[in-house]
C-alpha cells in the first residue's frame, strides 16, 4: 500500500506517504475489530439487511443514534472528535482515552 501511495499519490513526499499509509493501516485494523462490518441483520423490516447495524436505530446519545455508531464510539467512551494534527497536548489527551487504566507498567 505504501508503494502505491508514494508512487501514485504523493510522489517524492515520503513523510506524507508514510503518514497516509499508517493512517490507512490504523483504520483497517479498527475495521477488523468492528463486528458490524462482517454481518447484517435481516428482518421483515430490512429484507436486504440493516447495513451492518447502520439501520439499527437507537435513541440519540453522545453523538450516536444507531448501533454501528455506538460501537465506533467505543460504546460511548470515545465520543467527540480528536483535534488534528496531533500536538503534545492533544496526543496526551488522546492517550488517556486509549490506554487501559487497569494496566500498569512493570
Amino acid at each position: 500500500m505504501y508503494d502505491y501511495i508514494y508512487n501514485r499519490l504523493y510522489a517524492g513526499n515520503d513523510a506524507v506517504a508514510r503518514s497516509y499509509a499508517l493512517r490507512l493501516f490504523i483504520h483497517f485494523m479498527g475495521d477488523i475489530h468492528q463486528p458490524f462490518h462482517t454481518e447484517a441483520r435481516f428482518t421483515d423490516t430490512y429484507p436486504d439487511g440493516d447495513k451492518g447495524a447502520n439501520a439499527f436505530e437507537l435513541p440519540y446519545h453522545y453523538e450516536a443514534d444507531e448501533l454501528h455508531a455506538v460501537w465506533d464510539k467505543g460504546v460511548y467512551t470515545l465520543r467527540g472528535n480528536i483535534a488534528r494534527p496531533f500536538t503534545s497536548e492533544t496526543y496526551s489527551k488522546f492517550q488517556t482515552k486509549t490506554i487501559d487504566p487497569y494496566m500498569t507498567a512493570s
